[in-house]
């Protein structure tokens, strides 16, 4: 038994007190912080599946699956359950599908095209926000900042145009999803 300091409560606990992670790299092969933690912080944006994804599952390289967390009825135990199963164990967050899909197709095809507008409200929105960010710093000739943000804008777009050819979706669809 090895006893490890959770990075959000900062307590200290046994190894079986927290979930194994698939980020690479990890000598234990847990997760920074402790299943309590992990529950809660699931559990804080359940509602609201990209923040779940982006602040939770990622940082600990979880696929976010939106057919399994929906199977799961949004218990973040029964999801671990789901995605831990021998046939998605290699998945990592990059091969996360906020589609439905089609489990028991082994390629996931998609079966359905039911794109979350939050998604794309959020992705708009970021795009806005750091339009506005670059601008600033441009004005201001904060050089360092007006790199990051640029480098950052140019993420959210090859994360819209990764999702769109992951899933190849024509060009009605996108302008369908960007202009609604």
């Amino acid at each position: 038994m090895i006893i490890i300091k959770c990075h959000s409560c900062f307590n200290e606990k046994r190894d079986n007190e927290f979930f194994k992670t698939r980020k690479e790299g990890n000598l234990l092969n847990l997760m920074t912080i402790c299943k309590d933690c992990f529950i809660e912080l699931c559990n804080k944006y359940k509602d609201n599946v990209w923040e779940l994804s982006e602040k939770v599952f990622k940082p600990e390289d979880i696929p976010f699956i939106r057919k399994f967390w929906e199977d799961s009825n949004f218990d973040v135990n029964q999801y671990l359950k789901i995605i831990n199963l021998p046939q998605y164990k290699d998945l990592k967050w990059s091969d996360s599908s906020y589609l439905e899909t089609d489990t028991t197709n082994t390629d996931s095809s998609i079966k359905d095209f039911s794109y979350p507008r939050s998604i794309i409200q959020v992705l708009k929105n970021e795009l806005i926000q750091l339009e506005g960010k670059i601008a600033n710093a441009r004005r201001l000739e904060n050089w360092g900042t007006y790199k990051n943000l640029i480098l950052a804008y140019k993420e959210v777009f090859m994360l819209i145009e990764n999702t769109f050819n992951t899933h190849q979706l024509t060009l009605e669809q996108i302008d369908r999803l960007i202009t609604e």
